[in-house]
């Protein structure tokens, strides 16, 4: 085979490192030529460039510790303070609509330990974006090496959105977090981490169900040939599914419940495409996103 078509091939089972059968000659020669996994997770000082992230951002935001978030920060601080203060009750009835309750638990817990201040807010938002940013930077350089997980983690979380949503934390600093340590169970094939992963990704934001049927399909598509493949679906569906299922159907059943109305949630919002959901979908498939906004945003 070609030298072209071997690397993309050996990049293909290096993100599925359970479909790799070193019986095989071909997968064999795969796994030899790939680079050493000793000489990928050797520590150097180099590795340090990995905190480089959370310098620049307490760098460039320790003054501004203690100041109250303004805008879409300011409603996720008043959400986590109800929440902290009254229960997900309190904070349902007073905005009407909220997203799953993992972002506000955390905040709750953060809130307990340092206190209902907005600097305990943002510590939060500093710890998913200082403890992301190392998990992504060692996964990335064990599977591709130094160089481009150093340019990967400096090019996503030295990116001003970034940094903005983790001084004013909200649910997509937190996806952020989660995906990345999905990342790291998916290629691994850490199924049991991985379906506690799409749990935490739809109980932070509802589109996070997306990434997670995502995780979940690819689980089954690239699993290996099995002698029981009855056993190993079901242990696959109990590991990835369950878990997501009844994250799913628990919210559903406690929104049904409560003073917010299921369709007026988020992902559900009735829109002239009959869902927002649809929505999404319909602007996708025609790349209805490519506009003057996109582009103004871009450059």
């Amino acid at each position: 085979k070609s030298a072209p078509i071997e690397r993309l091939y050996r990049y293909f089972f290096i993100c599925h490192l359970d479909l790799l059968d070193y019986t095989n000659p071909w997968h064999a020669k795969i796994h030899k030529s790939t680079p050493s996994m000793n000489s990928r997770k050797r520590f150097s000082l180099f590795d340090i460039v990995c905190t480089i992230p959370a310098i620049v951002f307490f760098i460039f935001t320790h003054s501004y510790w203690g100041q109250a978030p303004a805008l879409d920060g300011l409603i996720y601080y008043q959400q986590a303070t109800e929440f902290f203060s009254g229960g997900l009750r309190q904070s349902i009835e007073t905005n009407g609509i909220i997203h799953p309750p993992l972002f506000s638990v955390l905040n709750g817990i953060a809130f307990t330990l340092f206190g209902n201040t907005p600097q305990a807010y943002t510590l939060l938002g500093y710890a998913l974006l200082a403890i992301g940013s190392i998990l992504l930077y060692f996964f990335l350089k064990s599977l591709f090496g130094r160089g481009i997980a150093m340019c990967t983690t400096l090019l996503l979380f030295l990116n001003p959105i970034i940094l903005i949503n983790a001084f004013s934390p909200n649910p997509d600093i937190l996806l952020l977090f989660i995906l990345i340590v999905g990342l790291i169970a998916y290629t691994h094939a850490r199924d049991a981490v991985l379906g506690l992963v799409c749990a935490g990704l739809f109980l932070t934001k509802e589109t996070g169900l997306v990434f997670a049927i995502g995780f979940i399909a690819g689980r089954f598509i690239f699993s290996p040939k099995q002698r029981n493949p009855t056993a190993y679906i079901l242990k696959k569906i109990l590991l990835l599914c369950v878990p997501l299922a009844l994250v799913f159907l628990l919210w559903s059943a406690y929104i049904h419940g409560s003073a917010a109305n299921w369709k007026s949630v988020y992902l559900f919002e009735e829109t002239n495409e009959s869902s927002y959901i649809i929505y999404v979908i319909k602007r996708i498939a025609t790349l209805g996103f490519i506009n003057s906004f996109l582009v103004q945003n871009i450059f």
